[in-house]
């Protein structure tokens, strides 16, 4: 089973509060990876990979180990707003793993 990262923005988010960016991340990611289940692929999230009370900068390397894993990469809408996606985006590239 392919495995797919499903990088998303978070601490971009236009909601007011992190709890709110929070709470509709999860949310996204929820919808996403029931997608992507449906599809035959196993979804990683950032939810998946890092807990409560890391740093951003600890989510991020998290996040950067979880993808390096997968075999492809999604990229929800606004991506292009959040450090941690872009940086994403760039290992992704130089490490060859599918965008789809």
């Amino acid at each position: 089973m392919k495995k797919v990262f499903i990088s998303l923005p978070i601490t971009s988010r236009p909601e007011p509060t992190m709890e709110e960016r929070i709470a509709e991340a999860k949310k996204e990611a929820w919808l996403m990876a029931n997608v992507f289940r449906k599809e035959g692929y196993e979804p990683i999230t950032p939810f998946d990979v890092t807990i409560d009370g890391m740093s951003e900068t600890q989510c991020i390397g998290a996040c950067i180990t979880a993808l390096l894993e997968c075999d492809c990469v999604y990229f929800c809408k606004g991506w292009e707003t959040s450090r941690g996606c872009r940086i994403e985006k760039y290992v992704s590239m130089e490490h060859n793993i599918e965008i789809i």
